[in-house]
């Protein structure tokens, strides 16, 4: 019955493409994201001229989309680009670089554990058959399979938790978000120092929507598959 509900989702999530979809519109929302920033500071600039083709699925519906999202937009400085631009992304990255951290530690943790369970007890079982000495209870059939569940058991949940779906690309993203925090650290600083002119903007849309191309490069590879 599991591996049945794993085939049927494994195609209802190939057929429906919602993998794809996520990235394209994880891409979308970054584009206005930082298009709102740009018009609430007062700069005529928009974010789809600085799309990269390369790295994501389709960005051509997208930068259309966003071409059109600009035909009507507002350009007005509301906002300060250091207070609420800056500063928020250098908040949020060094939130998401704990959150990361600590995923990754909880996930070796789950798979050394499971690795060593697994490793222990199957040892045991080999002992459990050819010594009679280390074994216990009335029911040999009832002891074998016990320990065939928990080596079963453990193993299985090793290989979910060492493949599961979003963990392939966790080293990656935290990397990514230990060096956009320090990008926009530089960026403060720089802001405190000198004045904001054309090229800082234009370096730091580009920075945007580069570390935004990484993570589609290897989300694009982060699919669901049969093997978890």
């Amino acid at each position: 019955i599991v591996l049945v509900f794993m085939y049927i989702s494994y195609r209802y999530a190939q057929k429906s493409k919602r993998h794809e979809k996520y990235i394209e519109y994880r891409v979308l929302a970054e584009c206005i994201r930082i298009q709102n920033h740009l018009d609430k500071s007062g700069y005529d600039y928009e974010a789809a001229d600085y799309l990269d083709y390369c790295r994501c699925f389709d960005t051509l519906w997208i930068y259309k989309t966003m071409k059109a999202f600009c035909v009507t937009r507002t350009i007005e400085e509301l906002e300060d680009i250091k207070n609420d631009w800056l500063l928020e992304q250098f908040s949020y990255h060094l939130n998401a670089i704990n959150k990361t951290k600590n995923l990754l530690r909880r996930n070796n943790r789950i798979v050394k554990i499971s690795l060593v369970v697994s490793v222990v007890v199957y040892i045991y079982a080999l002992l459990f058959e050819c010594v009679p000495l280390v074994r216990f209870g009335s029911d040999m059939e009832l002891v074998r399979t016990i320990i065939k569940i928990i080596v079963g058991g453990f193993s299985a949940m090793s290989l979910f938790a060492a493949n599961y779906y979003g963990k392939l690309s966790l080293d990656r993203v935290y990397e990514d978000h230990i060096r956009m925090a320090e990008f926009f650290k530089k960026a403060i600083d720089y802001v405190d120092k000198n004045d904001i002119d054309d090229k800082f903007i234009q370096e730091l849309i580009n920075e945007e929507l580069s570390e935004n191309s990484n993570w589609c490069s290897y989300e694009k590879d982060n699919k669901i598959d049969l093997t978890i």
